[in-house]
């Protein structure tokens, strides 16, 4: 992973895989027509989960209809990258109550879609989002914390980044 992203009040790295290169481009479009190969037998399980999230600011309710659990998550940017048909981003994450987020009609987005974990390990999983639109997302997260062991964390996210390019790339 590229640690030089790891700066204080980062807990969360996500890396988007893109089905074009974005260079020359004005908006970067990372939505799949198609699901490309996954390396599905590089993980260790998948879940899967329905789920309805709503957009205020920055603040998302996320409520999952397959088990009917409710969250409410608050994500602050604080560095992104663009190369070679990825775009990373680290964040710092918090879970907040759900009475936090407020009742209101000013959302900025309300989606319903699929979303499937493919666990890697404790902190890596490789998620796939398919929309109302029938377009995949298809992301790579690592959830940070200060005291875990960041040269085998790095070991591991270098190996399956590895891996999912090769296998959705084709390289």
């Amino acid at each position: 992973m590229d640690t030089y992203l790891l700066k204080e009040g980062v807990n969360l790295i996500e890396v988007y895989f893109a089905p074009e290169d974005f260079k020359n481009k004005d908006v970067l479009e990372i939505g799949w027509k198609e699901v490309p190969n996954i390396p599905v037998k590089s993980f260790k399980n998948r879940t899967d989960f329905e789920i309805i999230e709503y957009v205020h600011n920055d603040l998302v309710y996320s409520y999952d209809i397959s088990n009917d659990c409710q969250k409410v998550i608050r994500k602050v940017p604080h560095a992104e990258d663009i190369s070679n048909r990825k775009y990373l981003v680290a964040s710092y994450e918090e879970t907040l109550p759900t009475h936090r987020f407020p009742c209101t009609n000013d959302l900025n987005n309300k989606e319903q879609f699929t979303r499937i974990y493919y666990k890697f390990n404790n902190r890596i999983f490789f998620i796939v989002e398919k929309d109302e639109n029938d377009t995949y997302t298809l992301c790579l997260r690592y959830n940070h914390a200060y005291n875990v062991d960041i040269d085998k964390m790095n070991e591991d996210w270098k190996s399956i980044l590895t891996t999912i390019e090769r296998s959705i790339y084709k390289k």
